[in-house]
């Protein structure tokens, strides 16, 4: 079985390597293009659906930047680097 600080260390792995800037990016652009499939019936859906996702946004991008980000290393932060072609 895992004890705690293995699965401490796993946790802190995964985090490390999660593709915050990506999430940030991609989010708002694939919520906003389920708005066409909202009902069109007044504005309330799709203003609280809206205020919801900007919310979580908000969130997580503070969660990244809070936990993730270190003021005092001035080398690039939250930087993915995927091989391409």
């Amino acid at each position: 079985g895992f004890s705690g600080q293995n699965v401490s260390c796993l946790y802190h792995f995964i985090m490390s390597y999660f593709p915050w800037l990506t999430i940030l990016v991609v989010l708002p652009i694939f919520a906003g293009s389920i708005i066409f499939f909202l009902p069109h019936k007044g504005n309330k859906i799709v203003r609280w659906y809206t205020i919801s996702i900007c919310l979580l946004e908000f969130l997580l991008m503070t969660y990244a930047f809070c936990y993730h980000f270190q003021l005092e290393d001035p080398l690039i932060q939250l930087k993915e680097d995927y091989k391409w072609i």
